[in-house]
């Protein structure tokens, strides 16, 4: 037997395109933040873009990434030569 008194999870649903993602927390836990955030420095090379498996960038200006179908995975993070894009 177990109980769970607080903690957080995410769900992914990757069956659909682009896939989707929810962040949750039960108990009180407050949400830590997680994913990837593309700062003001971004000069809108693209790269990010053509990268991207989940296609969750949209074109700017500017460039911002919809955290509910972003699945984590950092590629546009590596790619990006300008260290644009924020680890969260």
């Amino acid at each position: 037997m177990f109980q769970l008194y607080e903690g957080e999870g995410e769900f992914f649903d990757l069956r659909q395109q682009p896939p989707f993602h929810q962040s949750f927390a039960f108990g009180g836990r407050k949400l830590a933040p997680v994913g990837y955030k593309i700062l003001a420095v971004c000069n809108q090379c693209g790269k990010c873009l053509s990268v991207c498996p989940s296609n969750c960038i949209e074109q700017g200006p500017p460039f911002q990434i919809r955290e509910e179908n972003c699945i984590h995975c950092g590629t546009c993070y590596k790619t990006c030569p300008y260290a644009a894009i924020k680890k969260l």
